[in-house]
């Protein structure tokens, strides 16, 4: 039961993990805000986007950094998201416009402070109200993780970097970076913030080539005048990189599920030898068979039924799509299936796109079984729909169609690997010997692109070459136990960190290994074409819509 509650959670980095620092202009950034006021029994207030940044070139040697949010969610009854705005409202339909015209972030090229402000400054001076403030203060935050960060030619691992700020949207604010790690292709740093109003700290991954950010963690406290001093947990990520992190709980991981990891290890069998016989077990699995996670390399289809539906808002604001898939998968098919999204389209009855409805991947990472229901609501929603769509866009709508790559499975061989020995067939794992009772192997992440690669796991086994009982815990790059975010040294690591570039399987035996039988799997990506009916159609009016195809 443990093997599967953890590769469960852990398999999406191991199956999609991997690095993509290549330009991508736009970006198309996660924000996860937590924002507690400083009082007693004062609960934190999420806010979740997605928004689109990209660079403009801006008179008097400055640049432009222009933010224009995608998707805002909304944050229980008090607070409305980018979906609850009503089209047919005057007031919802100018903040529509206000948000798809974005906002502009103006980075001077002297020690001048940098300015948010909205590109259509009139409207939001005729339309806005407090809550509108607050929305930009928050974003003036947000901001921070997005701005582009000004390198030396060659960084040193070491090397410190300040940058001074006079005037613009904090007054004065001084950045203190250290190069923490260095990689071909990010440069990764430890930031501490100080200025009027304004401390705080936090991790930073960004792009060598130029400085734009990739993977943020910050903890900031602000004291602005008479308000409440606030404390600001937040998260941004550049979703090219395809973030294994559950983003839904990408500031507060459930402990029930994400501490499983941290206490198992720090538990017998896997901290210190154990003679309880019910800790261990051997794997069912025979040679040549593949995991029941992975998905054949035979061409099968996944066989389960795929639709949509468009329901009514709460709020009177647009209505929302649902995806959802019934039905068990093939018989030979992985109950969860994994898989890689590359394009999105709305079509009509004629198999046409929906005119200004080009939706935009948001979420690559995308995960299909059976009694899935995915809500356009959800941060794990896999694409956007412009804000501009309204209800009456939405009515032609038939067919949803998702390509997609996913990795499909082959054996490739079994080798068995005497104790302190290591593979002689892959490069890429990794054995380390703890004891006679105690094994990890170590695989490195594939890069992200990669159309090939190996997958390789691990059993131990006797001097005459038979498998022994054993407990074994796959943490991936998206374990992230509980961390403390208040002091820089105990924030978590970033998934783009070179120290979790690697996934491990830790193995404890009852009895001494003579030696481990790695189970090498060889896997390539393969396209498929994912289509969502519309759950409201009957079933002839689907079957003579499908024959048009």
């Amino acid at each position: 039961m443990w093997r599967k509650l953890c590769m469960a959670v852990c398999l999406v980095g191991a199956v999609w993990g991997g690095v993509e620092a290549s330009p991508v202009d736009p970006q198309v950034v996660f924000i996860a805000h937590d924002v507690t006021p400083d009082r007693a029994r004062a609960r934190a207030q999420p806010y979740r986007a997605y928004v689109d940044v990209s660079m403009q070139s801006a008179p008097d040697s400055a640049s432009q950094l222009r933010i224009r949010p995608l998707w805002v969610g909304g944050r229980g009854s008090s607070t409305r998201g980018s979906l609850a705005l009503d089209h047919r409202d005057e007031g919802d339909r100018a903040a529509i416009d206000i948000l798809e015209r974005g906002f502009t972030l103006t980075l001077p090229g002297n020690d001048e402070g940098a300015v948010l402000h909205p590109a259509d400054l009139a409207g939001w001076q005729a339309a806005s109200g407090p809550s509108d403030a607050r929305f930009l203060a928050l974003l003036r935050l947000q901001a921070l993780g997005l701005r582009p960060v000004t390198l030396p030619a060659a960084p040193q691992l070491g090397q410190r970097l300040t940058h001074l700020e006079r005037g613009g949207d904090f007054a004065s604010l001084a950045t203190r970076m250290r190069v923490r790690a260095l990689t071909p292709e990010i440069v990764l740093l430890d930031l501490e913030f100080e200025g009027d109003g304004l401390s705080g700290h936090g991790r930073q991954a960004v792009r060598r080539q130029d400085g734009r950010p990739l993977e943020t963690r910050l903890y900031l406290t602000s004291r602005d005048g008479q308000a409440t001093p606030e404390t600001h947990r937040l998260y941004l990520v550049d979703m090219a990189t395809e973030p294994v992190l559950d983003l839904e709980h990408a500031l507060s991981p459930p402990e029930d599920v994400f501490n499983v990891t941290a206490e198992r290890l720090a538990a017998p069998p896997f901290s210190a030898r154990s003679d309880d016989p019910a800790l261990f077990a051997t794997d069912p699995i025979e040679a040549g068979t593949l995991e029941a996670w992975m998905l054949l390399d035979d061409g099968s289809a996944l066989d389960m039924a795929l639709a949509f539906d468009v329901l009514s808002h709460h709020d009177g604001g647009r209505p929302h799509i649902v995806l959802r898939a019934d039905g068990r998968p093939a018989a030979r098919a992985p109950h969860v299936v994994f898989m890689h999204l590359r394009d999105v389209q709305l079509l009509d009855v004629e198999g046409q796109p929906l005119p200004d409805a080009t939706p935009t991947v948001t979420q690559r990472s995308f995960r299909v079984h059976a009694g899935m229901r995915l809500d356009e609501t959800r941060v794990s929603f896999p694409f956007r729909l412009p804000l501009t769509v309204s209800e009456s866009t939405l009515q032609p709508l038939s067919r949803i169609r998702l390509t997609a790559d996913t990795r499909v499975y082959r054996w490739d061989r079994a080798e068995p690997v005497p104790y302190c020995g290591q593979s002689t067939h892959s490069a890429d794992t990794v054995i380390e010997w703890t004891s006679p009772y105690r094994a990890t192997l170590r695989q490195a992440a594939p890069a992200a692109g990669d159309p090939q690669g190996r997958w390789t796991t691990a059993v131990p086994i006797d001097a005459a070459g038979r498998e022994i009982a054993f407990s074994q815990l796959f943490v991936g790059r998206a374990s992230d136990a509980a961390s403390d975010w208040r002091t820089l040294d105990a924030m978590p690591l970033l998934q783009l960190d070179p120290e979790r570039a690697v996934d491990r399987t830790e193995i404890a035996t009852h009895a001494p290994m003579a030696g481990l039988r790695l189970r090498h799997y060889r896997w390539r990506t393969d396209r498929r074409t994912l289509t969502f009916d519309d759950i409201r159609m009957q079933p002839g009016e689907r079957d003579r819509d499908a024959a048009a195809d």
